[in-house]
């Protein structure tokens, strides 16, 4: 039985607040209440749909709240509620059956916050589908309308994929995305191959043995699917490594670098798309094997490591790009058109 919304007037998030911050806010209210035990398994996709918002806020207020030791990682999907040290046992709760806070009703400004990230998000997996196959340019006016938001909202969105490198603007101030070359991709993961294993250097006193141990023990589970894994599990492994561990790094200006160079990413979540699944059975040896160094204290080796992964991925990541070229041709939004020089 599905739960409504509960009256939160006597406390509500007050209009500075974020949406990471509303949903943290919720989160830290429900506790409090024993709404959600110590133990409990929090998943972003339910916490994003009975909040009104999408993953990405939600995803940043989990991120935040284990930096300050209120969630860790387990060995499954999600975060558990409460320190490794003494949550015991994860449990299973239904979270789209508990009376969350309503915060539908917000300022424009907050509405239109919401409206950006669901435009963001559809947007970049449209890009992630097409960026391998040309250059496309993307209609500001169309996107709007597409999503029935303000041109402001479809802005927004795109200036923020402007920061992650998946756009850009040409010399007539259009947005384009594309082309993601064999060259380009090489290029980037050499920049990575010198920038991920400074952060990783930086980061990893703030790492816990409890983590790291959950890390190594889920790359273990998937060892019996690695032959064909699924396109989630396979994004899961490589974001947990490659960004959630390396934010821990107190250095923002070298993360703020790192965000310039996850472009090639775009090109293997086409190929698991497309594919359904992807042979992984190097990659996860490949990680294994620094989280093996990392449990082991061993920071200089984690790193070796970890230059060689991002080099041999490389390689990886140009085979497949070869690949996608033969693929059919991706159908297109409204929104989006060939530029020049596409395929």
């Amino acid at each position: 039985m599905l739960i409504e919304p509960r009256d939160v007037t006597q406390s509500p998030p007050g209009p500075e607040l974020s949406l990471s911050e509303i949903a943290r806010s919720a989160i830290e209210t429900l506790s409090a209440e024993g709404a959600l035990p110590k133990g409990a398994v929090l998943l972003e996709g339910p916490i994003a749909d009975r909040l009104g918002m999408s993953r990405a806020p939600v995803r940043t207020a989990l991120q935040n709240m284990e930096k300050d030791g209120m969630v860790h990682r387990f060995d499954g999907r999600g975060y558990v509620l409460g320190d490794a040290a003494d949550a015991g046992r994860p449990v299973r709760v239904n979270l789209r059956e508990i009376a969350w806070p309503d915060v539908s009703e917000h300022p424009t400004q907050r509405r239109d916050k919401m409206a950006s990230d669901t435009v963001l998000d559809n947007l970049q997996d449209t890009i992630t589908g097409i960026i391998a196959f040309g250059r496309f340019r993307i209609s500001e006016a169309a996107l709007a309308a597409n999503f029935n938001v303000s041109r402001a909202v479809a802005r927004e969105a795109l200036f923020h994929l402007l920061k992650r490198g998946l756009v850009e603007k040409d010399l007539r101030s259009h947005w384009i995305t594309g082309p993601l070359t064999a060259q380009a991709t090489r290029d980037l993961f050499a920049i990575r191959a010198v920038l991920e294993p400074l952060a990783l250097r930086s980061a990893a006193p703030h790492f816990s043995q409890a983590e790291l141990a959950a890390s190594r023990q889920k790359l273990e589970q998937l060892s019996s699917q690695a032959s064909r894994l699924e396109a989630r599990a396979f994004d899961d492994v490589e974001r947990e490594l490659h960004e959630d561990y390396l934010s821990k790094s107190p250095n923002k200006p070298l993360l703020l670098a790192l965000t310039q160079t996850r472009l090639p990413t775009a090109a293997n979540k086409s190929f698991v798309q497309a594919m359904g699944a992807l042979d992984a059975t190097q990659p996860l040896a490949e990680h294994a094997a620094i989280f093996d160094a990392l449990v082991a204290e061993d920071v200089p080796q984690a790193c070796l490591l970890l230059e060689r992964h991002v080099l041999a991925s490389a390689d990886r990541t140009a085979r497949r790009l070869k690949l996608l070229s033969i693929l059919p041709y991706p159908k297109l939004p409204d929104y989006i058109t060939e530029a020049q020089e596409s395929r």
